[in-house]
């Protein structure tokens, strides 16, 4: 139940992370005076809503964990990459091919159509990389999730066999990774963290009991590290304290989950969206962004807060409007069938 109602706010925070990108692609560069409008937005893409990637591979290790019982024979393993294919394979290849589409015969997309290059053993090494984002960069966490659903069999055996030596060393792992990269690491790391949470039936009522003194320093702790960024200020062990701060934020957001801020009818109307709209939010928001800054100025404070929000607001909104009648016509259809 809390796991539904998580997905489509972690998806807006998705879309909220690429929104920056206005401003390093379309819209006029934030002003050197314009500290506030810097600070806004590394509080929430640099910082907020970083959360959002880490809670979803959290989930997907769960949720993992939870279908173990269900190993019964040795082919469990095949069964699993064939839904995975299904599931997950076949919509990362559908979406990239639909973007180089877009690209060649539609329109030239800032910040998107750079990465494609001509040429097909370059298209085919841009669309399954291992060292940077695909074509249709937000895809990159399918990527991964395929490559750790590959070597499931490990996962499994870390559980049954070192679990919390596992855990330790996968944390140690992350932190050597670059700061918001895409590396596997990183993948890794909440992926094994949410296997372990449910495996090893790890309690989490203890921030229900303690949400509100939990969130107060998250908020303090955030406010303080997009200080440090906006100032430019470097201090020692950074990603240590930033990796920390994405775990309590991650924790914050699970508590919250069961309250009405989160659990109401408003998120429930997106609840079976949440992939839809994951898939469709770019090259959508690229192109909603780059038509508004064609047409209108965005040089105040006021209209780029508005266009960071306001963008990422829409496209949350319209997808998920498309995707919640989309899911609603197909199952009356199978209803009436």
């Amino acid at each position: 139940m809390r796991i539904e109602y998580l997905r489509p706010i972690l998806i807006f925070l998705v879309i909220l992370i690429h929104a920056e990108r206005a401003f390093r692609g379309y819209a006029e560069m934030i002003r050197p005076e314009y500290k506030f409008i810097s600070y806004v937005i590394y509080f929430f893409r640099g910082n907020f809503c970083r959360v959002a990637v880490p809670m979803f591979l959290a989930i997907s290790g769960y949720l993992f964990s939870v279908s173990l019982p269900e190993i019964i024979d040795q082919r469990w393993y095949f069964n699993l990459l064939k839904k995975k294919t299904i599931r997950l394979l076949v919509p990362y290849l559908l979406f990239n091919i639909y973007l180089i589409v877009i690209v060649f015969y539609f329109s030239d997309i800032p910040g998107i159509s750079g990465r494609i290059e001509p040429g097909l053993i370059q298209l085919l090494k841009k669309l399954i990389p291992f060292s940077s984002v695909p074509i249709n960069f937000p895809l990159w966490f399918l990527r991964d999730l395929i490559i750790i659903y590959f070597f499931s069999p490990v996962v499994i055996i870390m559980l049954k066999e070192i679990p919390y030596f596992s855990i330790i060393v996968l944390w140690m792992f992350w932190n050597q990774t670059a700061q918001n990269g895409y590396g596997i690491g990183q993948s890794f790391f909440w992926f094994y963290l949410g296997c372990i949470i449910y495996y090893k039936k790890i309690s989490m009522s203890f921030i229900d009991r303690y949400i509100f003194v939990i969130c107060l320093f998250y908020i303090i702790s955030t406010a303080g590290i997009s200080y440090l960024n906006v100032m430019e200020y470097s201090i020692p062990h950074y990603k240590l304290f930033y990796n920390m701060n994405i775990l309590l934020g991650c924790v914050v957001l699970w508590g919250l989950s069961k309250t009405l801020l989160i659990q109401n009818t408003f998120i429930e109307f997106f609840k079976g969206s949440s992939f839809f709209i994951y898939l469709m939010h770019e090259p959508i928001l690229s192109i909603l962004q780059n038509y508004l800054c064609k047409h209108f100025s965005f040089s105040s404070v006021v209209s780029q807060l508005l266009l960071f929000f306001g963008s990422a607001i829409f496209v949350f909104l319209l997808l998920g409007t498309i995707g919640h009648y989309m899911k609603r016509y197909k199952f009356l259809r199978k209803k009436e069938k």
